[in-house]
């Protein structure tokens, strides 16, 4: 597992109310308890179609891409990407599931002495032998295959207890292993001599199976922990199949707590939203989209990141008013509209103006602190641009010098930063801060009493300091910034006055 980014560049986000690596792409991760996604594994597709000939084309994961890709957002950009990872709360064996159709029932039926190597929980062994002639069917088979790895009791439970099913819809054959929990398993192979199976069955690594390591019971917390330290390639994720209250906030605090860098989103319903909205509303992150035609609402503000493009000019985006052609309001009056938007729950609504209908998301809320969801968004791009920033400096340079060298050095990063978020919109140039915004930028910037003239002149203010942390008995040297920017907010309503003289 790799070494979290924190221990090398840690950034804090804080809200005020009143080269060789890449800048993480702010695309969707799909949580779900599709066996066909191995154990830690990130599974990334770049199509709808690669979804659907992965998963099949009536599988949720298909659905849901099919929506997410074929969004086209104002500035004509589409999503390039989406990610799948299987999580599981409970104890999972091992499993290797075949890709492509088995050998059919006649070849099968031919052999008479079979033989294929296995190997599970570290145990591998020739199985041979094996006589397949009188199998009325290729079920008839699985069970053969299935009474010949039990026979090997030196394998222990993972062999004697093991499972192998024939899958009549898609054709594959199906091991799992005998030990629910941490268990490793390999691609089948021939053995010394007889007929080799493991290409029959497609089992053999040539015919690229599935390969999926058993794992140890989890709580969802632990699962996102290691979830996010194999890849952090994603802004937004949702999760299939999580409809208990008490999941949703061990979800919801876990963002939380990661202090903006994902998004949550999830779908209420009109029996839940007050529960859930009243268990989740002090958690940061967290997208709430009312759906009465559970249709996958949720997927709204994630195609809506997942389209900003932050390098180009004033691309950052209001996520009100954006339509969604393809998917049924569930607002249509002011009741309640009025209602969700008090709690900060989204939803497409619908209004008409001159004899037509008009559906747009609405209004591009988040419970907790920061509420605006493009701001969060463009915080989590902010955020990942330092610390990529930041890491390419310590990576590429000889060394960055603990003195004024080494200071200017990042200061250099954050200019870059700042110009650039300036360019896309994160940061807002021009704004009065009000007397309470004015003490608060003082207080942070240690008193500095012309930050803030930076912030309304510039739109930004930073700092950077160098200090010495204690590591045991030793010391390493720091380099520590704060960063105050005004942040890039929205227009959400147009109020006018006609005088008529």
């Amino acid at each position: 597992m790799p070494i979290s980014q924190n221990k090398y560049i840690d950034v804090t986000t804080y809200a005020v109310t009143d080269s060789d690596l890449n800048r993480k792409a702010l695309v969707t991760r799909i949580f779900t308890t599709n066996e066909l996604i191995p154990n830690n594994t990130i599974a990334v597709f770049y199509s709808a179609d690669a979804v659907k000939t992965y998963f099949g084309a009536n599988s949720d994961e298909y659905k849901f891409a099919k929506k997410y890709f074929d969004y086209i957002q104002n500035s004509s950009s589409a999503s390039k990407e989406i990610s799948f990872a299987r999580y599981t709360t409970t104890a999972t064996a091992a499993q290797l599931i075949a890709t492509k159709q088995s050998a059919t029932l006649d070849a099968l039926k031919a052999v008479t002495a079979g033989s294929i190597h296995i190997s599970i929980n570290g145990v591998g062994t020739d199985l041979t032998s094996i006589d397949l002639s009188e199998c009325a069917d290729l079920a008839a088979v699985a069970t053969a295959l299935q009474t010949a790895i039990r026979a090997y009791t030196a394998g222990e439970t993972a062999f004697t207890a093991a499972v192998v099913a024939y899958d009549s819809t898609k054709g594959i054959f199906k091991l799992t292993g005998g030990i629910a929990g941490d268990c490793p398993i390999e691609a089948a192979s021939a053995a010394a001599s007889g007929t080799d199976l493991s290409a029959m069955l497609k089992w053999d690594a040539e015919n690229k199976p599935i390969i999926s390591s058993g794992v140890n019971a989890r709580t969802l917390t632990q699962f996102l922990d290691n979830d996010s330290q194999l890849s952090n390639n994603f802004g937004s994720f949702a999760f299939f199949g999580i409809t208990q209250q008490a999941d949703i906030v061990e979800i919801a605090r876990w963002n939380h707590n990661k202090n903006a860098q994902y998004m949550y989103s999830l779908s209420v319903n009109a029996t839940n939203y007050e529960a859930i909205q009243a268990a989740v509303k002090d958690f940061d992150g967290c997208a709430l989209t009312y759906d009465i035609h559970n249709d996958m609402a949720y997927y709204m503000p994630m195609v809506l990141m997942a389209t900003t493009d932050y390098d180009e000019t004033d691309g950052v985006i209001n996520y009100m008013f954006k339509k969604f052609p393809n998917d049924i309001p569930s607002v249509i009056d002011d009741a309640t509209s009025d209602m969700l938007d008090n709690l900060r729950i989204n939803y497409l609504g619908s209004t008409s103006q001159s004899n037509s209908t008009l559906s747009f998301y609405q209004p591009g809320f988040l419970q907790g602190s920061i509420p605006d969801m493009s701001v969060y968004a463009n915080e989590i791009w902010l955020k990942d641009y330092v610390v990529t920033a930041g890491l390419q400096l310590l990576v590429n340079k000889k060394r960055v010098p603990a003195n004024n060298n080494g200071k200017n050095m990042f200061i250099s990063v954050l200019q870059d930063v700042a110009n650039k978020a300036i360019n896309n919109g994160t940061i807002d140039q021009g704004k009065s801060l009000t007397a309470s915004e004015v003490a608060y930028v003082t207080s942070i910037a240690d008193g500095n009493v012309t930050a803030y003239k930076g912030v309304e002149q510039n739109g930004y203010w930073y700092n950077v300091e160098i200090t010495k942390e204690s590591v045991g008995t030793t010391y390493k040297n720091v380099l520590k910034y704060i960063l105050i920017y005004t942040k890039g907010e929205s227009i959400r309503k147009i109020e006018g006055s006609h005088i008529l003289v």
